[in-house]
């Protein structure tokens, strides 16, 4: 049984040792989980994560309950089904959904994992972040996956809806190492139906498209949607892709900004401009969210992705990664402000 120390890097430790089992049908204990927070131990979120895993693979846990913090994982075999995790808060279910999708690469037959929980939610990737940046990422490099929205959910009720569709899959070296020579972006503005009055989705994709527009880059809007939700919300997301034909589009990054409570709309827009801005103009391939989010992939697969930063959540990930045996380094460019990060297969 391979040995974590939970003790750095919050639940992202726990996230990448579970999707790393899952991946090489190893068991996988770690302790002292999230032992740096102020509330160290399993949230909502943490235990839906473990209990995703263990379903999925048909596998055995021991630690899966609220507060716990050591959990042991053995990982069966990846055979095929239909697995309901209910949150039961506005935890995130993109961070479940990235828990499990490392399972598409030792899949033998085909996995749908419906979440319920928060889909637009702070310190985790919105809804079309996931899908539209790091699964269609994962898709062109041969993962078999896939993401519906079926509701959206936001703080603090919840009760949003993801469905992860994942199959036997091919998936390729993940090879990001120099930057596309031209980019476009695709801007996504989501609300809640009680905002369509106020036009805060149509606000927040207008201020979006312009700031970016502004500064040069070509702009695909899909316009605002407005959503039934238990509690108010909105998101504003940009995805960065290759600009290499329509058929040929390949996301490489993404921003994201949620609305607040007496907050503009165009600011909101704006703080997600200024993000795409600062990476499109740095040494980054991907953004510094995707970074640590592909590290299961470079190092099952093997590849080599430059990233803007070397962010806390990379080194933890990328020494999960090493004490699973991976041979994965982090190569600080001098001559560049940013850093590779691979693994040789």
């Amino acid at each position: 049984m391979i040995e974590i120390d939970g003790g750095q890097g919050g639940g992202g430790v726990l996230r990448t040792a579970l999707g790393l089992a899952l991946a090489t049908n190893r068991a996988v204990r770690v302790d002292d989980v999230r032992g740096d927070r102020p509330e160290p131990g399993l949230k909502p979120q943490h235990v839906a994560c473990v209990e995703a895993a263990r379903r999925v693979s048909n596998g055995s846990t021991s630690g899966e309950t609220l507060g716990s913090e050591t959990v042991e994982f053995e990982p069966g075999p990846v055979d095929g089904g239909t697995v309901d995790v209910d949150i039961g808060t506005a935890g995130s279910a993109t961070l479940v959904c990235s828990t499990v999708l490392p399972a598409a690469v030792v899949a033998e037959g085909t996995v749908r994992v419906r979440v319920t929980g928060g889909t637009d939610v702070a310190w985790s990737p919105p809804a079309d972040y996931f899908g539209g940046v790091t699964v269609a990422l994962l898709r062109a490099h041969g993962l078999a996956a896939a993401l519906d929205t079926v509701g959206r959910g936001f703080y603090p009720a919840g009760g949003g809806r993801l469905d992860l569709t994942f199959g036997p899959s091919s998936l390729g070296p993940v090879a990001l190492d120099d930057a596309p020579p031209a980019k476009r972006a695709r801007v996504a503005a989501v609300a809640s139906e009680d905002l369509l009055d106020a036009d805060v989705a149509d606000r927040l994709a207008r201020a979006a498209g312009s700031g970016l527009a502004d500064h040069g880059l070509e702009v695909r809007s899909r316009g605002a949607e407005y959503v039934a939700a238990a509690s108010t919300g909105a998101v504003v997301v940009i995805r960065i892709e290759t600009a290499n034909g329509p058929d040929a589009a390949h996301p490489v990054a993404g921003f994201s900004a949620l609305g607040e409570p007496g907050v503009p709309a165009a600011d909101v827009a704006n703080d997600a401009v200024a993000d795409a801005l600062s990476w499109h103009e740095g040494p980054g391939v991907v953004d510094g969210h995707l970074a640590d989010q592909l590290v299961p992939y470079l190092a099952v697969r093997g590849g080599s992705v430059r990233i803007p930063a070397v962010t806390d959540h990379v080194e933890h990930a990328v020494s999960v990664a090493r004490s699973f045996g991976f041979d994965v380094a982090i190569d600080r460019d001098e001559d560049r402000d940013g850093a590779m990060v691979l693994c040789e297969h």
